[in-house]
């Protein structure tokens, strides 16, 4: 009797473990498995990621899985309008959009590099674009009639016509300065409205 109890409690227990034995990627994902805190690895010391499918884990390995979808992220906090001066002391509020997406070779940076990792790129790109409409000056006031009209307005007429200029010039600062540094493709910052 002693014997039936103890193999019906291990088979129990086997049981128990078991379903937590198993995992599920989403297609557009991959997952990392960390064991005792450690990420496993492959044989040449690279992150070891798991694709989409049903893999095997033990019961006490811990499983982070990462989206390697576009990332879409309002900037500008609450209220999605973000108070920035302009070079001329012009305060306007900007509402726009982060497209950013986690590279499967940088996974380790994104996933461990960065504890908060949306608010941290959000807070990058909010003082980047901060310090690209900044710069934003309008051209020196001339007394000639025929450019007159492209005068008027300052660096707020600047901003509202190049705003596709402003887009282009964030972008291309971040896809040559930042990528490598967070294991993210930065696809765009898109200004969708300015008051």
């Amino acid at each position: 009797m002693f014997l039936l109890g103890v193999s019906v409690g291990v088979v129990l227990f086997l049981l128990w473990m078991a379903k937590d034995c198993g995992f599920r990627v989403e297609e557009g994902c991959a997952a990392v498995v960390l064991r005792f805190g450690a990420a496993l690895q492959n044989p040449d010391r690279s992150l070891r990621l798991f694709g989409p499918g049903i893999h095997f884990k033990w019961s006490f390995d811990e499983v982070k899985i990462v989206s390697l979808r576009e990332q879409l992220v309002t900037l500008g906090g609450q209220h999605g309008a973000e108070p920035m001066m302009l070079a001329d002391g012009t305060v306007i509020r900007l509402q726009s959009m982060l497209r950013y997406a986690p590279q499967r070779d940088g996974i380790a940076k994104y996933l461990f590099g960065l504890v908060h990792r949306k608010e941290h790129v959000a807070g990058l790109f909010s003082s980047l674009l901060r310090n690209e409409i900044a710069n934003v000056k309008s051209p020196p006031h001339t007394t000639d009639i025929t450019t007159i009209e492209e005068d008027v307005g300052g660096s707020f007429g600047l901003v509202r016509r190049d705003r596709q200029l402003l887009n282009q010039r964030i972008g291309d600062f971040a896809k040559s300065e930042l990528g490598d540094r967070y294991g993210v493709h930065f696809e765009a910052v898109d200004i969708t409205d300015i008051h």
